[in-house]
């Protein structure tokens, strides 16, 4: 015996399924960041640049303890991390982020990785 959907009003096998999250919209609405004045685009994340990126990771990781690394080869790491979705982002970017900025962006690739990133409407759209 099945149930019946007030909203449907039909017959189902069991209770209705609850969306929650909307995996087409991860690749359907595209997301940007201003960066030195300049629009850069995050790109669906494909299975190869999962990997680039999830790659990126163990190697920041691995990094935190060797003390011999150079600047440069710490913000090529994490240039690595930011150019599995975003490769209009250059050495010279990342080499003059400000902490913040630096850590701003790390957030919003791994937000943009994992599903979590969410658009900013800009000021005129914004509900009052």
């Amino acid at each position: 015996m099945g149930l019946f959907s007030i909203k449907t009003k039909k017959q189902v096998d069991g209770p209705e399924a609850v969306l929650v999250t909307d995996l087409d919209a991860m690749v359907a609405n595209p997301i940007a960041f201003r960066l030195h004045g300049k629009i850069h685009h995050l790109r669906p994340v494909t299975t190869k640049e999962f990997f680039a990126y999830s790659n990126a990771i163990l190697a920041l990781d691995r990094m935190k303890d060797d003390s011999k690394m150079t600047d440069d080869e710490i913000l090529d790491s994490y240039l690595k991390l930011i150019q599995a979705v975003c490769s209009t982002v250059t050495f010279d970017d990342v080499r003059s982020l400000t902490h913040a900025q630096a850590s701003a962006l790390i957030k919003l690739v791994i937000d943009h990785v994992t599903g979590r990133v969410i658009e900013t409407p800009e000021p005129d759209q914004k509900k009052n």
